[in-house]
């Protein structure tokens, strides 16, 4: 993925269109790999996202916020006391302290702002987007060290909080900006010819600052100039071609400065593989942007926020797979328990028989009374005694075995139906997974794991996810009518008894996990477009999502019913309605 200096040069160019002179409103720490500031402007907030994530750090400007589900660390609380309120009065990238104009991967923020003391100051944010070496750091206005988001050692590097920030780390390179020509052909020359493994792309990328392999190769692309060709060139001394390369690469400089870029997302067999700020030949599948923060926003939402979640995705199908094996574990224990004590009135029998018929001593043989049964169709029964007992302490024996055991029935079969409910949860929050990839939702899931199955709750702002109503997804129909979807166990109690009217069609496929859908109209007062539209939300947001056609249920409101001690989300219903649907969300989202 080139998300290289190009790249950020040109989201730079976007951010001082947007936001540069607007002030902080807030400073959130969404996990302790990500921050977001916040920016209020013509009534509308937006959030500058930066994430230095070793999968894919990257920086971009959103109107979503991302749930703060994590305590912020310390770094935030000390950005929340310098720069909350600070105005941005430069953005721009460098290379280091006194860099001019650079196309490294470093950003460095200007914030101006009251300090602790009530002096105003400027304080810097500079952001290393590096790969699993990214970082943040806030610094004065002489660069010094304030702290660092990310406090081990990275890179070989020993920086510490009070000293001077620097990028000794960085393989020294040149800047491309404002370069010569005869200077850019001289250094090809000089790094090629001290390369130990000759390659002449690598050349390129090795000897200025912000250049990525595929922008080179693309150029080449571009001039039709082989790799051989351009090696025997820079033999013999030709420079003509390069000439070509380095017109053809301030064309494109040309093209940022001037925020022309054209910005795509690759796509190969209709899955998104790349995105870059000028059309690349290589690929054939592609979407037009018409600025690089939507390509990126997109790029994101669609590939890299479902890998982003899919450490704590993982973690807690994890958790869930580990409970359902205790869980399952419990009912067959549970089970045995209750198949060993299911002879319990038996024993309530022996006692009566002993009392009835044990103090004739003629009924007594080898430790064992022989009686009749009355309750057994006078069949003659074995009762085995213990000789060193009276007939009365007998009895109390066989009571007592009864009672305990039947103690046991009652007990075993409680919690049985106890843990049964909740294996039942816990297969539906399994399934939930499959479908629910945003940070919020894996919130709520991992809460209800936590409230339900009895551990602590930690770092989970549950506050916040209620006053945004658990994340529910909003749909608008093709006839401008609201859908609600729930995703999630908590997701679905709150969208079908909260948010939904008796008179609302409800929506859920048949005779398996998934979404409860809430249209809000009477189905019968609706067009069938407006049925099939909700209908395949309900079939997306399932287990069944994969599935060319799916059957929906669908009745109103009033007709679903909860069920006393069933778990969280599960309802019943008699009167409903079926439809066949291809699983889809092509509809509007309202944010």
């Amino acid at each position: 993925m080139p998300y290289d200096g190009l790249v950020i040069k040109s989201q730079i160019n976007y951010f001082n269109e947007n936001i540069l002179n607007e002030n902080i409103s807030k400073i959130i720490e969404p996990d302790n790999k990500t921050l977001q500031f916040c920016f209020r402007k013509n009534n509308n907030d937006f959030y500058l996202t930066i994430s230095i994530s070793p999968n894919f750090p990257y920086i971009s400007l959103t109107d979503k916020r991302l749930s703060a589900d994590e305590k912020p660390q310390a770094f935030c609380m000390l950005l929340r006391k310098y720069i909350n309120a600070g105005k941005l009065i430069n953005i721009r990238q460098i290379n280091g302290k006194n860099s001019l104009d650079s196309l490294e991967r470093i950003i460095d923020i200007s914030i101006k702002s009251i300090s602790p003391i009530g002096e105003i100051s400027i304080y810097h944010l500079i952001i290393e987007l590096m790969g699993r070496y990214s970082n943040i750091f806030f610094t004065d206005n002489n660069y010094i060290i304030k702290d660092i988001f990310l406090r081990s050692t990275n890179n070989n590097r020993n920086l510490v909080i009070s000293k001077e920030y620097n990028t000794n780390f960085l393989t020294k390179k040149n800047e491309l900006l404002n370069i010569s020509f005869d200077s850019f052909f001289e250094v090809i020359k000089n790094t090629y010819k001290n390369q130990e493994k000759k390659n002449i792309i690598n050349c390129f990328i090795n000897s200025f600052y912000g250049i990525s392999k595929i922008f080179i190769i693309n150029i080449l692309n571009d001039l039709n100039i082989e790799e051989n060709e351009l090696i025997e060139n820079l033999k013999t001394n030709n420079k003509n071609l390069f000439l070509k390369i380095f017109n053809q690469i301030f064309y494109y400089i040309k093209l940022l400065n001037e925020n022309s870029t054209s910005n795509y997302i690759y796509y190969e067999n209709e899955k998104i593989k790349d995105f870059y700020i000028f059309k690349l030949d290589i690929f054939e599948n592609y979407i037009k942007f018409n600025n690089i923060n939507d390509c990126i926003n997109k790029y994101i939402n669609d590939k890299y926020n479902i890998t982003s979640n899919s450490a704590e995705k993982k973690s807690i199908e994890n958790k869930t797979l580990n409970l359902i094996k205790k869980t399952t574990a419990k009912i067959h224990l549970l089970e045995n328990e209750i198949e060993l004590a299911k002879d319990y009135e038996l024993y309530k029998d022996y006692g009566d028989l002993l009392l009835t018929f044990g103090y004739d001593i003629k009924n007594i043989k080898n430790d064992t009374l022989i009686c009749e049964n009355f309750n057994e169709n006078n069949k003659k029964t074995l009762i085995p005694i213990d000789t060193n007992l009276s007939i009365q302490e007998n009895s109390q024996k066989y009571y007592n075995l009864y009672n305990k055991k039947k103690r046991t029935i009652e007990k075993s079969t409680e919690l049985l139906n106890k843990y049964t409910n909740d294996l039942e949860q816990l297969k539906s929050i399994l399934d939930n997974l499959t479908y629910n990839t945003e940070r919020a939702d894996l919130s709520i899931i991992k809460f209800e794991l936590n409230k339900y199955f009895n551990e602590k709750i930690k770092n989970i702002d549950f506050k916040r996810i209620k006053k945004t109503n658990y994340n529910i997804k909003h749909f608008l129909s093709s006839s401008n009518i609201d859908i609600y979807v729930g995703k999630n166990n908590l997701q679905n109690e709150y969208v079908t008894f909260e948010i939904a009217k008796p008179n609302d069609t409800w929506f859920h496929v048949k005779n398996s996990t998934g979404s409860h859908v809430i249209l809000k109209a009477q189905f019968d007062k609706v067009d069938i477009k407006t049925i099939e539209e909700a209908a395949s939300l309900a079939a997306f947001y399932s287990s069944l999502k994969n599935e060319s056609k799916v059957t929906v249920d669908y009745t109103l409101k009033k007709e679903i019913k909860k069920v006393k001690n069933k778990p969280i989300g599960f309802v019943i219903y008699k009167k409903n309605f079926s439809i066949n649907v291809k699983p889809s969300n092509n509809l509007k989202e309202i944010h």
